[in-house]
């Protein structure tokens, strides 16, 4: 639901429906794009008290539904993280714990062997971030190290401290 049109209210509707429902198997909620209110993060911070859910939203609004609200900052200290994000020589990649969750879901066999070809690469980080730039992305991955069998190295995606990984671009 990145970047759809929703109102505030539509992400609580949401995040209640998926607090009220704790049969519930959705694990990751996406909704970058789309601001939230303060309300939101608070019916967020129970539902993942009960269970895993992975969710990403947009700017945080002070205009709540409660008294609790009042006062608070008009929008939140800091913006919403972006999964992926690419510089000119440069992949950083936010939420490695996601792509290797959409590697184990899509590409389970380059999963297990610890390689992927740069197809998989691109299709997992559009998965992540639809709105990249996909010839800066394709120039980026082409440019990092591979194996003599032209595969990646996926430890250094999923495992690496800082995601930040110099590459150069033709």
């Amino acid at each position: 639901m990145n970047d759809n049109p929703m109102s505030t209210s539509g992400a609580i509707t949401l995040i209640t429906a998926l607090s009220n429902n704790p049969n519930s198997t959705i694990t990751n909620l996406e909704l970058q794009g789309n601001p939230v209110e303060y309300e939101f993060l608070r019916i967020l911070k129970e539902v993942q008290a009960a269970r895993t859910v992975t969710v990403s939203y947009g700017t945080v609004l002070r205009s709540g539904n409660t008294t609790q609200d009042l006062g608070k900052p008009a929008v939140g200290e800091c913006g919403p993280v972006k999964p992926v994000l690419i510089s000119e020589e440069n992949l950083i990649i936010n939420n490695r714990k996601r792509l290797q969750e959409l590697f184990t879901k899509y590409y389970i066999a380059s999963t297990e062997k610890g390689m992927c070809n740069p197809e998989e690469l691109i299709d997992c980080l559009l998965l992540m971030s639809p709105g990249l730039n996909t010839k800066q992305l394709n120039a980026v991955v082409q440019g990092m190290p591979r194996n003599h069998h032209n595969l990646i190295p996926l430890r250094n995606l999923f495992e690496a401290k800082e995601q930040k990984q110099r590459h150069m671009v033709s």
